[in-house]
Formats: C-alpha cells, sequence, structure tokens
C-alpha cells in the first residue's frame, strides 16, 4: 500500500449522492453478472460498481436448508467492496458505474486452479492520471482459489479513495436474537482489536478509529469477514456504523457498515469471508 505522512481522505466531506457530470457517461450501462466457483463457495461480481454481490458457501447452509448466502441479499443491496474516490475534493460513489470486465462468461476453476478477474473503468486514461482529473480511472483486480476462502483484492484509482464493505453479514440461524448477540465488528489497529456492538435501535453506533490499522471486519455466529491490507496502514482512518431493527417474529437484525480510507491510490488486500473455522482461516 503506498503510504503518506496522513491520510490524505480524512477531510473530504461525504459521499455525494449524486454523480458528478464527468462521470454520468459511465453509469448508463446494463449490468452484467459474473459467477466463479470453486469447490469451496460461488461468487459473483457485478459489472456496476465492480462489486462483490453475492457469496455462496457450497459446504454449509442456513437454518431452512439453503446454502448460506453471506453477503446481504435484501432487493436493493448492490453489494460490497464499493469504492469512494475523491475527486474535486469531494467523495464520490462509483457503485452504479459501469466497469468493462476482462471475463465475460461464469467459469468453474478447481481445488489447484487460481483466477483473476480485472475490471477497469476507463481504461484507455491512465491510472496515474491527476486526481483532479475528469476521466480518473480505477482498476480493481480480483483473484480467487480454488482451495480456500481468502481472496486476493488489489485496487488501483488516481486519487485518494475509501474501501467500504455496508450491512455486514448475513444472519443464518433461526434464532435472530441468539445470533445476533454474537454479531459484531472489528478494527484492529495499533496493536490491540476493538470490537463494536449495538443493543438499541433507538440508539445507532457511529464511531470512527484513526491509528495504524492492521484489518477490518465482523462476524456473526458461526461467519465472518475481514479486509487485511498486505501492509498495515499507518494513519489510517475506519469509519464504523452499526444499527438494530426488531422483525415481526419477535427477533431483530443487526447491520453493521465499515469504510477504510486510503493513505495512497492504490492497495493490496487479502479479503476472507467464510466460515469462523481456525482450520479454514488460512489467507
Amino acid at each position: 500500500v503506498k503510504q503518506e505522512s496522513k491520510p490524505p481522505t480524512s477531510n473530504l466531506p461525504e459521499v455525494k449522492s449524486d454523480l458528478p457530470s464527468e462521470l454520468l457517461n459511465y453509469s448508463s450501462g446494463i449490468n452484467k453478472n459474473i459467477v466463479i466457483e470453486t469447490p469451496l463457495y460461488k461468487a459473483t461480481i457485478s459489472s456496476k460498481g465492480a462489486l462483490l454481490s453475492k457469496f455462496e458457501l457450497k459446504k454449509y447452509h442456513n437454518w431452512y436448508g439453503k446454502p448460506a448466502q453471506l453477503i446481504c441479499d435484501s432487493a436493493n443491496f448492490k453489494g460490497v467492496l464499493g469504492v469512494d474516490i475523491g475527486l474535486n475534493s469531494k467523495y464520490v460513489s462509483t457503485e452504479s458505474l459501469d466497469f468493462n470486465l476482462d471475463k465475460n462468461d461464469n467459469i468453474i476453476i478447481g481445488e489447484k486452479d487460481s483466477l483473476i478477474i480485472t475490471a477497469k473503468l476507463n481504461p484507455n486514461i491512465s491510472s496515474d492520471s491527476n486526481s483532479n482529473s475528469t476521466n480518473p480511472q480505477i482498476e480493481k483486480r480480483f483473484v480467487f482459489y480454488g482451495d480456500k476462502y481468502g481472496i486476493g483484492f488489489n485496487i488501483k484509482t488516481g486519487s485518494p479513495y475509501r474501501l467500504n464493505w455496508p450491512n455486514s453479514i448475513n444472519f443464518q440461524e433461526y434464532n435472530s436474537v441468539d445470533e445476533g448477540t454474537r454479531s459484531h465488528s472489528h478494527v484492529f489497529h495499533d496493536g490491540e482489536m476493538k470490537k463494536f456492538d449495538v443493543s438499541k435501535p433507538d440508539e445507532p453506533l457511529k464511531d470512527t478509529i484513526s491509528g495504524k490499522v492492521e484489518w477490518i471486519g465482523g462476524s456473526v455466529k458461526y461467519f465472518g469477514y475481514a479486509i487485511i491490507p498486505s501492509v498495515p496502514i499507518n494513519n489510517g482512518f475506519v469509519n464504523v456504523i452499526g444499527n438494530i431493527r426488531n422483525i415481526d417474529s419477535g427477533g431483530h437484525i443487526k447491520r453493521f457498515s465499515l469504510s477504510l480510507n486510503s493513505t495512497g491510490n492504490e492497495g493490496n488486500y487479502t479479503i476472507f469471508l467464510g466460515p469462523l473455522e481456525l482450520s479454514l482461516i488460512h489467507i
């Protein structure tokens, strides 16, 4: 990860909901999904935003017998690993922008195989473009492995960026209250892990962590996710939002959203998404 003495994105305002005019031309396409199937899971990458939109485990099931779908599957939810870029002194979300994927078809890989999928926005512009360029290039690279739940993830932008994981991961158990008690977000920074929780619908969580960030993530009863930089991010900046809502059955749903501000315009990460079994958490 390229690092600077101060996180350049920490002083930027919140994400703009409307795209600036220079990016409107990149938002009118039709979304295309690509499914990558390994012996362990099926992952879906969308061309809109180059997001990880689904992650279905093949060896684990939810309480009603379906394969465990870890990423939020609400109707309007687009996916995780979205990027907000710094453009003209503002954050701009890229989740509705049209990326070019270098693969066109669904792909199955074996246990000993790996697969790289690269997604680019405006691939004819150099990734070293000035941060105020009207056509900044963004490149995301996903590396899938047949024998593990860790995914390689690389991002390059022409400006500072923020990496987002909204809505934590799906509950899988019938008893949502029991699973909710084990649902948390985590930030490991400055040699310590901080755990976040929320317990009251009228008291949402909103916190900010700064320091040397080694990883961020979250968990439910049996599953978890983590975003792990290849090199700890000095002067990192993490935003944590959490909320809980009651549901008609008498249980509740707890959600956390995490975002990690970059300290440069390029980053290498490992994304873990899978079961919380020590023998399987190898990245």
